[in-house]
């Protein structure tokens, strides 16, 4: 199976895939509390309910398909390129260095997040429009920010 696991489960607290490789996989879960720091997500398919006080910190979700609400997660210097986001909930997440270079996130919702460092770069913002167009960042076109 692409990336080594392929399917539905729930990952908890204890569950680690710090280092771990699970580009490809078709994922359906919830995550929450969660250490995957270092992990390659690249081309994984996600369909949750919540990503839920992950720690995400220095993964590669690029090109990523993203179905989730995201809460409380830690995304620290984690590479969204080319990925497609789809969050009808992103609150309270730390995404700070983040790259969202050609990714899109039409019709995902921010509030509260900490955007500090984000590359924004021909992104597709929660309102539709381009970053380019925006002076370079979606900061006040991330839906309910």
């Amino acid at each position: 199976l692409p990336g080594g696991f392929s399917g539905t489960a729930e990952f908890g607290p204890g569950d680690m895939f710090k280092n771990k490789n699970v580009r490809g996989a078709f994922i359906e879960t919830a995550w929450q509390d969660t250490d995957s720091t270092g992990a390659n997500f690249d081309d994984v398919a996600i369909a949750s309910g919540t990503l839920g006080v992950n720690n995400f910190t220095g993964d590669s979700f690029q090109n990523a398909k993203i179905q989730a609400s995201f809460n409380q997660n830690n995304f620290t210097n984690v590479d969204f390129t080319g990925a497609r986001v789809r969050s009808p909930s992103a609150d309270t997440n730390d995404f700070t260095n983040a790259n969202f270079t050609n990714a899109d996130l039409h019709d995902s919702y921010f509030t509260g997040n900490t955007l500090t460092g984000v590359i924004w770069s021909n992104t597709i913002c929660s309102d539709g429009t381009n970053s380019n167009a925006n002076g370079n960042t979606c900061e006040g076109h991330l839906g309910n920010q």
